[in-house]
């Protein structure tokens, strides 16, 4: 299975740098050029943040997928040698690392092409857009290829077996699962973690000065430790339960069969859910693993919005050239012009004071933010600290609290209750619903005499970059191509495990066309539970851990007016039902391809077979 589980590698890594490419740079060319390096911060950050994906993927690929490096009857061949168990796992290591250079180094140069294909054909020179995106990728890959190593080491440690206990593996009846151990650790972990976060938060309710340093340092880690008892609850005890359901769930189609008059496929249905084999339990497992991780890792930015007449932040430096809004109401399509001062920026962000009473029936939430909260800042930012004036005296001004915005680059504060000196002017732009957007940014950014800076900002479209809640056609298609390749050893491997079964069917009369369906039937019934319970899981995971790094972000002054409500908009139901979605219909498709092409194999007709070889 070496090259399966490469495979697998490589797409997870794929999948995952197919986000950076810059798939919409036709319409925001101008915002995605970028001579920013990727510090060694940054690297830890990713790392970190990848830390969580790539531990499940080395599940997979040992526990799922039987990750092997090589047959059993070589490495008893090797030991009797005189091959020790160090150098055999030396070299099965080395296997692994250079299995997965390859897989992800075709992702990571395929990846590649694609973003220069971009640049090339939008009029962009080579490696002068989101040029993080590259060190991005290349941490991906290494995190893939650490993946595949690590199982292939798990793998080498487990006791060899003979070919006919892996070909009997499949067969094996299913066996309920029970809770066990590391699924009552994990329950504990996460019950302990969520407590000490949310009573950190608590002591410090209404507090927004900053916390002591260990109070922080605990919250931090009690949320990674959330993180990882979370995902090992879900695969040690949701989803082998998961299993239980999609046999009764099996069990269900056949009633629905005999329902519908499909007498011989309800007995074909009803034989094989009364005797599921532990490739049953794979499946489930993968599938809804896979459902799990979109749920999971689909989120969208929450807190305040702009309304949708919102265009962007218009800056001048150092004073208004005069008449300014005059001349953006004078351009083809803008609506209304709101004037605000610069009072302050940093590397992080611009702070802008704004009048509320101006922005409402234009902009509610931002209004509404501002009037309720009138000595926070309207920002996204992780603590209070960011949103200061001058970064050397940071307590020249300081906001008490922060309320999350959707966007970056900007800061707003209620003029009424900052009393700083302008450095600069902006102006909030409101267009007309059929406003051409990019024809207003051009004429927007024409010099103007007396200027000496100008800027744009775009806070709800992301600074114009790659939007998660949007992701362009292109993505789309790969992710499809991906999720297709990537399920199609798992839905070859389940047809031939149950192929037996129904060979025997065949043979004792059913058609082989009904048992065909049968086949696929049981394939559609295990997808769907599968995805249904993953997606369930990964969803609620994803609002459980959103609560709690709020709670956490608490300690930094973040205000959180509803905890729930946050929590469910913090999933990106548009991405995750269309996903979840072609996961099914994709094992489904797959399942039935491989059930029309795949030979039923007879017990006669494989005894025939392992004489022959003898």
């Amino acid at each position: 299975m070496r090259a399966p589980a490469a495979a697998v590698a490589g797409i997870a890594s794929a999948a995952l740098m197919v986000i950076t490419v810059p798939w919409d740079l036709r319409t925001y060319g101008e915002v995605f050029y970028s001579d920013s390096a990727m510090g060694f911060d940054r690297v830890g950050f990713l790392v970190i943040y990848l830390a969580i994906p790539t531990a499940l993927l080395t599940l997979i690929l040992t526990a799922m997928l039987g990750v092997r490096s090589q047959g059993s009857d070589e490495r008893a061949t090797r030991a009797a040698l005189g091959e020790t168990a160090a150098t055999s796992m030396r070299r099965t290591v080395l296997a692994g690392l250079r299995d997965g250079a390859i897989a992800t180094g075709a992702a990571f140069i395929l990846a590649g092409a694609a973003h220069l294909f971009l640049e090339m054909t939008h009029g962009w020179p080579w490696f002068s857009t989101r040029t993080d995106a590259w060190a991005t990728r290349a941490v991906e890959a290494a995190m893939g290829t650490v993946a595949l190593a690590i199982a292939h080491a798990v793998a080498a440690r487990r006791a060899g077996r003979s070919p006919v206990e892996q070909r009997r593996a499949g067969l094996e009846p299913y066996r309920p699962p029970r809770i066990g151990r590391l699924a009552i650790a994990a329950t504990g972990a996460l019950s302990a973690s969520a407590g000490v976060i949310v009573g950190i938060a608590a002591s410090h309710g209404g507090d927004y000065a900053d916390p002591s340093a260990t109070a922080a340092t605990v919250s931090d880690v009690a949320y990674v430790v959330a993180w990882v008892a979370a995902c090992g609850l879900a695969l040690t005890a949701v989803l082998p339960w998961a299993t239980t359901l999609a046999i009764h769930a099996l069990g269900a189609t056949t009633r629905l069969a005999d329902r519908a008059g499909s007498i011989e496929l309800a007995a074909v249905l009803r034989t094989r859910a009364t005797d599921p084999t532990k490739a049953t339990g794979r499946v489930v497992m993968a599938i809804g693993a896979l459902a799990f991780l979109v749920g999971l890792l689909s989120s969208v930015q929450t807190g305040v919005r702009h309304s949708d007449a919102f265009a962007f932040v218009y800056t001048e430096y150092p004073t208004a050239s005069g008449a300014v809004t005059d001349r953006l109401l004078a351009i083809d399509g803008v609506a209304h012009v709101i004037a605000a001062d610069i009072v302050g920026e940093n590397p992080a962000v611009e702070i802008i004071a704004v009048d509320p009473a101006q922005l409402v029936g234009l902009d509610d939430e931002v209004a509404l933010a501002l009037q309720t909260h009138p000595t926070a800042a309207v920002a996204n930012a992780p603590s209070t600290a960011q949103i200061t004036v001058d970064p050397k005296d940071p307590f020249t001004y300081r906001p008490e609290a922060v309320v999350p915005l959707v966007g970056y680059g900007v800061a707003y504060v209620n003029s009424a209750r900052v009393n700083l000196p302008p450095v600069g002017h902006a102006y909030f732009v409101y267009v007309s619903p059929a406003a051409d957007r990019a024809a207003i940014e051009s004429e927007v950014m024409t010099g103007v005499e007396g200027v000496t800076g100008q800027g744009i900002h775009y806070v709800a479209g992301q600074d114009g970059g790659y939007s998660y809640e949007d992701p362009a056609a292109g993505t789309w298609i790969l992710w499809s191509l991906l999720i297709l390749v990537g399920l199609s050893p798992l839905a070859f491997a389940a047809v031939r495990a149950g192929g037996r079964n129904a060979a025997t069917l065949t043979a004792l009369g059913s058609s082989a066309r009904t048992v065909r369906i049968a086949v696929v039937v049981e394939g559609a019934t295990l997808a769907v539970i599968a995805t249904l319970v993953g997606t369930a899981t990964g969803v609620t995971a994803r609002a459980l851990l959103t609560m709690l790094d709020r709670a956490r972000l608490s300690l930094n002054g973040i205000i959180t007016d509803s905890y729930v409500g946050t929590a469910l908009g913090s999933v990106n139901w548009t991405a995750v039902i269309p996903v979840v979605l072609l996961i099914c219909a994709s094992y489904a498709v797959l399942t039935a391809a491989v059930a029309s092409a795949v030979h039923l194999e007879t017990p006669s007709e494989a005894l025939r077979e392992g004489m022959a070889r003898r």
